[in-house]
């Protein structure tokens, strides 16, 4: 018995060190494991659409990678392709950029990861965790391979650096005024005051998920006096605003995200009380706006927001009587992208 378990250890130990990796300088992690539930793409799902180089659109045995990890020695770094992208142990590989290429060999190859080592001891790899390379199984042709590997890259980069055109939004809102108070008189004097507020935007991309909108807006508010007689008191406000949004990443429909966008405004504001007529300055800040968007087709999504904001009017009647009004305001909006 003793003879068959000591025979038994002897041959099962070189398997399972063959499946086990020291952390050092030269195995930068320990990462040999199959995690079959792992999601092993890198890119998300908006970025999976665009770019020429997801999957399979490669170019012969060509095809993009990125750096997962390097050792400080620079001899042995780690790419996310393994026995699944038909890798092994021993076989030999080009790891290029525009301007140079490393011929490595695989040391240790798991389900989804290898471990790969220069092949000339005098080499290193000249590349940092989470550079783009692109990895060939194939050594013969690399002349052949720098010009299409170049063009490649190039494009990526583009692609990477590209910003969306411009886009028009248009809303149409309800509001409900949620406080107010007003010079010489009190909030307790109105009843209620509901609106309605017509706006264009246009914004302009700063970066994929943020972007800066210039706009107009009309609004349309009617406010209604506790007191008898209970007056009607229209209010025109006509602002020009600024507003930055961000975009959250798209949610698992692929088709619908949030996003979240702060905004000042500044025009001109009248109200009428009875036959008399006040104008002046109005200044909406902050506009505080929560929205999820829906695409309806390629360059077209339907919006949904929430909208808080705070709205100062400093107006004056004819006869220089002048009245400040401070109002707090929380609004639906629907809204028409394209």
């Amino acid at each position: 018995m003793r003879l068959i378990i000591s025979t038994l250890l002897i041959l099962f130990t070189p398997f399972a060190q063959s499946f086990y990796n020291n952390a050092n300088d030269d195995n930068p992690v320990d990462f040999f494991y199959d995690n079959y539930d792992e999601d092993i793409e890198d890119l998300p799902e908006e970025d999976k659409k665009q770019t020429v180089f997801y999957k399979d659109k490669q170019m012969g045995q060509e095809s993009l990678t990125i750096v997962q990890s390097i050792s400080n020695t620079k001899k042995t770094l780690v790419i996310r392709k393994g026995r699944k992208d038909l890798l092994a142990p021993g076989m030999e590989g080009l790891f290029s950029t525009d301007k140079i290429s490393i011929l490595a060999r695989a040391r240790q190859v798991s389900r989804f990861y290898s471990i790969w080592e220069v092949v000339d001891p005098e080499a290193s790899f000249p590349f940092k965790v989470k550079d783009y390379v692109v990895f060939n199984s194939s050594t013969v042709s690399l002349f052949d391979q720098i010009p299409s590997l170049k063009k490649r890259l190039n494009a990526e980069i583009k692609r990477r650096a590209y910003i969306p055109p411009a886009v028009w939004v248009l809303r149409g809102l309800g509001t409900i005024g949620i406080y107010e108070s007003v010079s010489d008189t009190g909030s307790s004097l109105v009843e209620d005051r509901l609106g309605t507020q017509l706006s264009i935007f246009r914004y302009s991309h700063l970066s994929n998920r943020l972007e800066l909108g210039f706009g107009l807006r009309m609004d349309l508010e009617r406010a209604v006096l506790k007191s008898t007689p209970r007056l009607e008191i229209p209010t025109n406000r006509y602002l020009f605003l600024s507003e930055l949004m961000y975009h959250f990443p798209y949610l698992k429909t692929k088709a619908t995200h949030f996003y979240g966008g702060l905004g000042v405004g500044i025009g001109y504001s009248q109200t009428s009380v009875s036959e008399s007529i006040s104008t002046g300055l109005a200044v909406a800040i902050p506009v505080m706006r929560l929205g999820m968007e829906t695409r309806i087709s390629k360059d077209h999504s339907f919006l949904v927001e929430g909208v808080a904001e705070g709205v100062s009017m400093q107006e004056s009647f004819k006869d220089g009587t002048e009245q400040n009004t401070n109002i707090a305001n929380l609004k639906i909006s629907f809204g028409y992208k394209f």
